[in-house]
């Protein structure tokens, strides 16, 4: 992509001018950029209906704001304003990651964090460091996310941020999770509900906080628990949302499907994950989120012995995740070991993660063997002769 500038603080080349519209962007900047903070909080974030025109018209708006604010960059620059430089540089930052390019979102905003310390308050610094941790939990680098989480609030137990304190809480929370840290999740998360409670005004942070100590519970077992605190989740995110399709509501009910499946309970498990799937399929940025809910479905058909229709499923998870990660570069990519990585988490979350082992490797050879566009009548007829089609699929 053209940047606009060959460095952050070196010589700029700027983009066409845009003069006369500097007010008309500053407000979309505002509007598309910080009150989307939010969206970042969540690696399955988006509750758009799928549009293509409609994407494609907030692509390139974004692409507007980005040339609008290397135009602003510049101007800084030349001025040796500082303070404009670390707001803006934050702004690009933001935009990128918006746009999914994370690598120069991440850079934007690690500049913006070194010259912030030089010059921010510290308000800006917490702020900083806070999307700064979204985004190294975007590209799953959590170590670098949970050492900037804990350096943000410390600047914000300073500042008597409490909004801001509960946010990150939640976060390190989060991660604590991915660690399978359940106890030290718990104790996060219900720093974070305290706070979001005594506030009375943030309903959305409860919800999330319930979500994700309903998460803490399972990986502890307690199952009952987890399904009460889910439950109340749900009914916020629900009530929260003007639309039924919402990424919150989608990864609610994923949790809630893998609690039943853990009681035994596999067909009401099934249910939780099709009414994932269906936020799902309604959601522009939700397709890494399709592709996990199509895999649980897959799981649980394997557990349950239904072979052709898991692989179908599985299979299908896999089409849709080339088509986001690697569009248009064929089929020799399933080959690579982390597109079979969210089959194999997925199982793991289940508590069956030897037969997500199995199920992975005879993904694999199936698609070798006979492509990957193949049906579940084919895929019964592979399997029923013992790895092998009788006949050439084109």
């Amino acid at each position: 992509m053209e940047m606009g500038y060959s460095s952050f603080l070196g010589s700029i080349i700027p983009p066409p001018s845009t003069s006369g519209s500097n007010i008309t962007m500053a407000h979309l900047v505002q509007n598309l950029v910080e009150t989307e903070v939010d969206q970042h909080q969540n690696k399955t974030a988006g509750d758009d209906p799928v549009q293509p025109q409609s994407r494609k018209y907030r692509k390139n708006q974004l692409q507007n704001i980005l040339k609008t604010l290397q135009n602003t960059l510049a101007i800084c620059q030349t001025n040796e304003d500082l303070a404009g430089q670390v707001d803006t540089l934050k702004r690009i930052g933001l935009v990128h990651c918006r746009l999914g390019e994370y690598a120069w979102g991440i850079k934007c905003l690690e500049q913006s964090l070194q010259m912030a310390n030089d010059v921010g308050s510290p308000k800006s610094l917490g702020v900083i460091l806070h999307h700064l941790g979204m985004a190294y939990s975007q590209t799953n680098q959590d170590d670098k996310a949970f050492k900037v989480y804990l350096k943000a609030l410390r600047i914000f137990q300073k500042t008597q941020a409490h909004s801001e304190i509960a946010k990150i809480l939640n976060h390190l929370g989060e991660i604590h999770n991915s660690w399978h840290q359940p106890v030290l999740a718990l104790r996060c998360f219900r720093q974070a509900m305290k706070i979001f409670q005594n506030s009375g005004n943030s309903i959305e942070g409860e919800g999330r906080a319930l979500a994700n100590i309903g998460e803490a519970y399972t990986q502890l077992g307690r199952y009952r628990q987890a399904l009460a605190v889910l439950e109340q989740a749900l009914t916020i995110h629900e009530k929260k949302t003007s639309s039924r399709y919402s990424s919150r509501k989608l990864t609610t009910l994923e949790r809630i499907g893998t609690v039943y499946f853990r009681l035994g309970e596999e067909l009401r498990a099934l249910d939780f994950y099709h009414q994932a799937l269906e936020i799902g399929q309604e959601l522009s940025k939700s397709l890494h989120g399709n592709t996990r809910s199509l895999d649980y479905i897959g799981a649980v058909h394997y557990h349950l012995g239904n072979y052709p229709h898991a692989l179908a499923y599985h299979l299908q998870a896999l089409r849709l995740w080339q088509e986001i990660s690697h569009p248009g570069q064929g089929e020799s990519l399933f080959h690579e070991k982390l597109e079979f990585s969210q089959l194999r988490t997925v199982y793991n979350c289940l508590g069956i993660s030897e037969q997500g082992v199995q199920c992975s490797k005879q993904v694999q050879k199936m698609i070798i063997n006979c492509g990957y566009r193949v049906s579940e009548e084919e895929i019964s007829q592979y399997l029923s002769h013992g790895g092998r089609l009788n006949h050439n699929l084109d």
